[in-house]
């Protein structure tokens, strides 16, 4: 789970871009979880790698059932 605003000196898009990039992790499922609801917003974090972008408040079995449903498929892809 990646939010765009966190602490420090990067975004949550940054981040997601330099995990992305890293050969060990690129396979890794990022889902962007965020209280920013803007379609640019949005649009930008897809750009930078996400794998699904939630915004919050969101109901915890909507964001179970998305997590299932990355895993899913990353392990279908094995």
């Amino acid at each position: 789970l990646m939010d765009i605003s966190i602490n420090g000196k990067k975004s949550g898009l940054e981040l997601t871009r330099e995990i992305k990039a890293s050969l060990s992790y690129k396979g890794t499922p990022i889902i962007c979880l965020t209280a920013h609801a803007m379609y640019k917003v949005k649009e930008d974090a897809f750009a930078s790698g996400v794998d699904s972008f939630l915004t919050k408040p969101v109901q915890n079995k909507v964001l179970i059932e998305k997590v299932k449903s990355l895993i899913e498929k990353e392990v279908e892809s094995y």
